[in-house]
């Protein structure tokens, strides 16, 4: 008897998490595994202990029920990667015309607080700011101006996010690694 098969546990998903003896307990009741002798973790991962593995797909499933398989982080931190990449793309504004503004944190927390102050009688009009490859401006005539920036921002990032979302939700509801990889984002 050996380790047969050993996932990676994610960090973000704790050991406690697994629980490696309901997972063993469950195991125990199938023929995924012959002589089954137990599941052990250690250094991050999760080893199934037995001398054959008799339906690794199934195997697969079963510990997918009780934990996150390394496939499925990979997939998630791909669409992260991805989110991240879109939002720094920035935003259109205004919509069509092709200026486009960053998303930075440091746009965002600048952007949130121009919304929050825009009709203080000390915020001095017009506003003008550079796009993103400072080849043209954008000019805020008034605080609705600067209203409709923030929430044409604020759109932009969610929409990234959101979508991001739909897809993670896929991975996270899908039965197997083929399911996972039949998750295509196509953002």
């Amino acid at each position: 008897m050996g380790v047969l098969k050993t996932y990676t546990i994610a960090t973000a998903v704790t050991i406690g998490k697994v629980y490696p003896s309901a997972l063993a307990k469950e195991i125990a009741t199938t023929a995924h595994v012959t002589g089954f002798d137990g599941v052990i973790t250690k250094n991050g991962s999760l080893e199934i202990l037995g001398t054959t593995l008799a339906n690794e797909v199934a195997l697969d499933a079963l510990v997918l029920a009780h934990g996150s398989p390394q496939y499925k982080d990979e997939k998630n931190n791909a669409i992260d990667v991805r989110t991240e990449q879109l939002i720094a793309l920035g935003y259109e504004y205004p919509p069509a015309t092709g200026k486009m503004l960053s998303l930075s944190e440091n746009a965002q927390l600048n952007l949130l607080g121009m919304d929050m102050t825009r009709n203080d009688p000390l915020f001095v009009y017009p506003v003008t700011m550079s796009t993103m490859d400072d080849t043209d401006t954008v000019v805020l005539a008034n605080a609705t101006d600067v209203h409709n920036l923030y929430l044409t921002a604020l759109a932009a990032k969610r929409g990234h996010l959101d979508s991001g979302t739909v897809l993670k939700d896929s991975v996270r509801t899908a039965a197997d690694k083929a399911a996972v990889d039949a998750v295509v984002d196509a953002r």
